[in-house]
Parts: structure tokens; sequence; C-alpha cells
């Protein structure tokens, strides 16, 4: 597990399904932990979900949550394609922040994030 610190954003990278007899691994997962300062609604955690196809948002704790991505590191795999994979999943970060820091009173009516649409 890799673990940082950015600003008030916690972030890991976690290592998993390691190859025998090798220091490679088939999958890693991203995780940034925010914490919005508030419980944040089944409903807003559903729409978060539908507007960031590059990631996964989850309940973390009372009133974080995690933002996740998987990243499998089989078939061909560049070192091109796991800096696009790590950008698009920092950019769903930073669009699941904006759209908490623009719904401060409403956890019920989050700001839908726009993306991008991204075909792999």
């Amino acid at each position: 597990m890799v673990l940082a610190q950015r600003g008030d954003r916690q972030v890991a990278a976690r290592l998993f399904s390691r190859i025998p007899k090798s220091g490679l691994y088939r999958v890693i997962v991203l995780d940034a932990i925010l914490d919005p300062g508030r419980p944040i609604s089944d409903r807003t955690l559903a729409e978060l979900n539908a507007a960031l196809p590059d990631a996964t948002v989850v309940r973390h704790g009372v009133s974080e949550i995690a933002v996740s991505a998987m990243l499998r590191l089989e078939g061909g795999v560049t070192t091109t394609w796991i800096l696009k994979s790590v950008d698009a999943w920092q950019s769903a970060v930073r669009e699941c922040e904006r759209s908490l820091q623009g719904d401060q009173g409403d956890t019920n009516s989050p700001k839908t994030p726009k993306s991008q649409e991204h075909v792999h």
C-alpha cells in the first residue's frame, strides 16, 4: 500500500494479486478519502456514481466518502494507459469535490458533476 496526502485529501494506492516470484501485481486500487463535513445521502451517492464513469463513490465512515478506481494490469497495459487511467480517476475526484462544495446546504440535491465520456 502507498499512502499520501495532498492538502486535506488522503490518497491510497493498494496493490492486489501479486504475480508469484516477481514484484509485479495484477490490480491497483486507487482511493481518495474526502470529507464533505456532513453525512451524504443515498441519493447523492447514487447521482455521483452515475455522473463519474471512471470512479466509484462509497461511504467511508460517518461523513467521509471514498472515491475509488480499479486498474487491471493485464493484457498489454502500457505506461501511457496507466497514466491516462490515473488522470481520469484524479479528474473524477476533483469533480466529486466540486459537486460536494457546490452543494453545501442540501444533502439531497447534489450539483451533478460534468464528466467526459471515456472509452477503454
